[in-house]
């Protein structure tokens, strides 16, 4: 993953490397220290601006054709410390996930049925 400023001039920063694959589209967090996206293997994972480090929070039990991948959304709560998305669940019916980025913890709060 490679960063540049916005406005066009500044040097591009690489965060991280990930090799081959497919990402979808980034989602900044509102302090931008953080991007969150999923990937072809349908991992959502986030990183670390600063630091690089890349910390997978989920992965989907059930295959997510291209459509799904793509149109996935993650919202980040204004304070930047939570991450919400849907994803298939047990049953193969979506629920919402939230995941903690203080405390590193996934919760499921809603059902899939």
């Amino acid at each position: 993953m490679t960063l540049r400023p916005a406005d066009g001039p500044g040097a591009e920063q690489k965060v991280t490397s990930f090799g081959p694959g497919f990402r979808y589209a980034p989602f900044w967090s509102p302090d931008s220290k953080s991007i969150a996206f999923i990937d072809q293997a349908m991992r959502i994972r986030l990183v670390d601006v600063a630091t690089g480090r890349v910390t997978e929070i989920d992965r989907s039990p059930d295959w997510i054709a291209h459509g799904g991948l793509e149109a996935s959304r993650i919202q980040w709560s204004a304070d930047s410390r939570w991450v919400t998305y849907a994803r298939p669940a047990a049953t193969s019916n979506n629920a919402i996930f939230l995941y903690d980025t203080k405390a590193g913890a996934r919760h499921q709060v809603t059902s899939a049925t």
